[in-house]
């Protein structure tokens, strides 16, 4: 499977989850992305993982959409938006993994915000773009179509939708 036959099928399947299952799908892609940002920031001695942590908490503890605190939501979305690393000042392949784990997290909470499962396949996106960057800093002669081939990239896509065939739980 390459990622765009996995995009409509992923697409399709997340349209048809509840908000709680479409939350447990992000949070499962946050928390893997997080040692990325956990990484860059100690590298760097810049960011704060503590923000993200605490916004995925948040996430975990609504996401059920039972009384959420959309003020609370918004001060989260706002943190997250300050400890995204610029690439114009941090130009590595790091800063890029910190940047898609730290995008995914705010993306969970805009979702939380509008209810928009578009945010949810961009946290797929993310995960699949750092598969992929780590795959073409190991491998950078590979041409693209290889890369959409590549043994790790179907792995991750096949998780992604194993975790959507269950449900995500």
């Amino acid at each position: 499977m390459t990622v765009s036959e996995f995009t409509p099928i992923l697409t399709r399947q997340i349209n048809g989850l509840t908000n709680e299952q479409a939350v447990d799908f992000g949070l499962n892609i946050c928390r893997r992305l997080l040692p990325e940002y956990i990484d860059f920031s100690q590298r760097n001695n810049w960011g704060d993982p503590d923000t993200l942590e605490d916004s995925i908490k948040f996430c975990i503890q609504n996401k059920t959409f039972q009384n959420v605190q959309f003020d609370k939501a918004k001060e989260f979305h706002e943190a997250v938006g300050l400890v995204i690393p610029d690439m114009d000042d941090f130009g590595d392949l790091d800063s890029s993994y910190a940047l898609n784990a730290s995008c995914a997290v705010l993306e969970l909470l805009e979702f939380f915000l509008d209810g928009d499962k578009t945010h949810v396949l961009n946290i797929s996106t993310y995960m699949t773009d750092t598969v992929d960057f780590k795959i073409s800093e190991t491998e950078p002669e590979l041409t693209n179509e290889e890369l959409d081939n590549h043994e790790k990239i179907v792995k991750e896509l096949k998780y992604q939708l194993d975790l959507l065939k269950n449900n995500v739980a």
